[in-house]
C-alpha cells in the first residue's frame, strides 16, 4: 500500500509510475529469471492496485505493466474467479432463507456454460418436495436458461404416478 500511496500521491502520478516500471525492468534486466522477491513485491503492488484502483485513480496503464512482470494471467484468473462464484452460488441452493435460494437460481442462470456443474444441485431443489413452489420454478427456469435436465424434468412433468403435479413449476 506504501507504493501505491506514494505514487499516486506524486503530483505527477503517471511519470512516478512509469519511473517504477522502468526501475524492476532495470533489476530485472540484470537477472535471468523474475526473482522471488521482486516477484512478491509486484504480486502485493497488483494485489492492492485491484483492491484500490478506483479510490486512488491508479493509472490504466499500471495493471496492463504488472500483469505480465508479475505472472498475472488475466484469463486464468477471471476464470478461477468464475468458478469461485458459482460454489458459492451452489452452496447458497441449500440457504436456509428461500430468497438466498431463488437468487442463487437466477443468478446461476445467467453465468452460461461453467454453471453447468449446478445441474445436480439445481435438479435436486426441483425434486425436494420440502422447497417451496417458487423455488423450484427458480430451479425449472434455470435449468431451461442453461439447457440442461430437460430429460429429468420431462420425466417429472409426464410421471403418471406422481400424486403432485408438477405442472405448476413451468408456468
Amino acid at each position: 500500500m506504501h507504493c501505491i500511496d506514494h505514487h499516486c500521491s506524486q503530483e505527477d502520478s503517471e511519470t512516478a509510475w512509469r519511473a517504477f516500471f522502468q526501475e524492476i525492468d532495470q533489476t530485472l534486466e540484470h537477472t535471468n529469471e523474475i526473482p522471488e522477491v521482486i516477484r512478491g513485491l509486484l504480486l502485493a503492488v497488483w494485489d492492492c492496485c485491484e483492491d484500490k484502483a478506483k479510490e486512488k485513480k491508479i493509472p490504466d496503464f499500471v495493471a496492463i505493466e504488472l500483469d505480465p512482470k508479475a505472472g498475472v494471467d488475466r484469463k486464468e484468473l477471471e476464470r478461477v474467479q468464475e468458478n469461485r462464484r458459482i460454489r458459492k452460488l451452489i452452496s447458497e441452493l441449500s440457504a436456509p432463507e428461500l430468497e438466498y435460494r431463488i437468487r442463487a437460481a437466477e443468478d446461476l442462470s445467467q453465468r452460461g456454460m461453467a454453471a453447468k456443474i449446478a445441474a445436480p444441485n439445481l435438479i435436486g431443489m426441483l425434486e425436494n418436495r420440502n422447497q417451496t413452489l417458487e423455488a423450484r420454478q427458480a430451479a425449472a427456469q434455470a435449468m431451461g436458461k442453461l439447457g440442461i435436465g430437460a430429460d429429468r424434468l420431462l420425466s417429472l412433468l409426464t410421471d403418471p404416478t406422481d400424486e403432485d403435479s408438477y405442472a405448476d413449476l413451468v408456468k
